[in-house]
Formats: C-alpha cells, structure tokens, sequence
C-alpha cells in the first residue's frame, strides 16, 4: 500500500509477485514499464485522484477564490504527479497555486502560516505524510479560517471541508481480486494497472461550520455529509 512501500518491495524481489495498491503513477515510481500491461512481477491498482475534478470542486465551493495553496511532500513522487496536475488544471481555471513543500510533521505550522494570508484555500493531494497529519493541518487553518480541500475521503474526514475521490475500499477491493488472479496462475506482468472511474463527492459539515463556510446547495444536494475523525 502507497508508493514507498512498493517501490521497496520492488526493490528487495524482480520474482515473486507484488499487487499494490494507492500508488499514484506506478510507471514513474518505476515498479511497472507500461500502465496497460505492467511488465514487471508487480501489478494491482493506482489511487490516482480526480485533481481536475477537485480544483472544479474548489471553484464550485469558493466562487471568488483566486489562490491555491498546495500544501506536499517533496519527496514523494506521487505527490509531485498531483502537484502537476493541479497546476495545469488550476491555469485552465485561472486560478493561481502556491505550492508549500515539507519534508517533515514538524514543518506543517509554520508552512502552513507562510501561506495562509495569500491564499484562499489550502489543497491535500493524496500525500502519505500530510494525510497521516491531518489534524495538524486543520490546527493550523482554523485559526485563519481556511478550508481545506482535499485529495481523499479520510482526509476530509480528518482535516478538510470536502472532496472529489476515489473509494478507497473498493480500490482494495479491486487489487484482491487481482491478487486472486495472479495466485491462480495469471502473470502479473501481462496485467494492465487499474483504476476506478467513479468518484464521490463529500462534504464535513463539521469543518465548515467550525470556520464559517456555507457550503452551496449545488454541493450539499449531491454530496455526502461525513463526520470528523480527528
């Protein structure tokens, strides 16, 4: 599960099969040589995210917002993929992105309050470190009252106001299945990587109210409304 746990297990075996799953770009984490069929002992599911449909969402949900914030972790290259995508999906938008980059938990207070006062939202992609760091993160916006949008279900859950994502139990789900494949014969390395195509649109009412956001109807009526894990 994630990029830097398969791209070890890659590491440590070129033999027996791997079935990942969440990994963002499996071809440019170099563990697979082509997303149709993988080529490799491994295979299984990208958790790659909807980011132009969450940037939509941001414009949807803030109307006169005009700045970004991407809040990322330097060293994963899953997150560097999502940061790209934003970027040309928010020019498309004109909305404008600041990216803040961390290496650590540490870093997230004071990144996040470099940025607050020149940004209208702060965006989460699927980044390992900062979605195990939610709270910190939703700590530090809502002093500002900034919302957070995020790239996955459980990190609204923790720390954002909304997002556009993929079903994280159906994506495992799928690699299972896969796993099941190769355990009865199947090459993973003629297997194609998979994705889901359905997203879900979530809303925590909690967040919002907490910093004074009304969420639009044109959201609420076809979101569900999620309860804060923090």
């Amino acid at each position: 599960i994630a990029t830097q746990a398969v791209q070890s297990a890659y590491n440590a075996t070129k033999d027996i099969p791997i079935l990942m799953t969440a990994v963002t770009d499996p071809v440019e984490a170099g563990v697979v040589k082509d997303w149709n069929q993988s080529g490799t002992n491994v295979t299984g599911t990208s958790d790659l995210t909807p980011v132009a449909k969450q940037m939509e969402l941001i414009q949807e949900l803030l109307p006169e917002a005009k700045t970004v914030g991407i809040l990322y972790t330097t060293s994963e290259v899953n997150s560097e993929i999502q940061v790209a995508l934003a970027e040309e999906a928010a020019a498309k938008l004109g909305l404008d992105i600041i990216k803040v980059g961390i290496t650590s938990v540490n870093e997230i207070p004071n990144a996040i309050a470099s940025v607050v006062d020149k940004v209208d939202v702060i965006y989460t992609p699927t980044d390992n470190l900062v979605s195990s760091s939610m709270p910190v993160v939703w700590n530090a916006c809502l002093e500002k009252k900034i919302p957070v949008v995020t790239g996955e279900e459980g990190m609204a859950k923790k720390g954002g106001v909304a997002t556009e994502g993929i079903d994280y139990f159906q994506l495992g789900y799928e690699t299972g299945l896969m796993a099941a494949e190769v355990l009865e014969g199947k090459d993973p390395s003629t297997m194609p990587v998979k994705t889901l195509e359905n997203t879900s649109l979530v809303v925590n009412q909690e967040h919002a109210d907490a910093i004074g956001l009304t969420i639009p109807d044109s959201i609420l009526e076809r979101a569900e409304i999620v309860t804060s894990e923090e």
